[in-house]
């Protein structure tokens, strides 16, 4: 699934290779905290901007 202006990321597979398994978010959902680039890449893609993903990454900081 492509959208936005942002370039596409390489799939995320585990296994080696032509034996491994490939992993996208549109079709598998969150299946392992690797695809987080993705998840991002998608939410700015769908026109979330920094100022909405503030949240996610202060998170931490915030809870302290």
């Amino acid at each position: 699934m492509e959208s936005g202006t942002n370039a596409p990321l390489a799939k995320s597979t585990v296994g080696s290779a032509g034996a491994g398994v490939d992993w996208d978010i549109n079709i598998d959902g969150f299946a392992h905290y690797g695809l987080m680039p993705d998840f991002i890449q998608d939410a700015k893609n769908n026109g979330l901007t920094d100022d909405d993903l503030a949240p996610l990454f202060n998170g931490a900081e915030d809870y302290i």
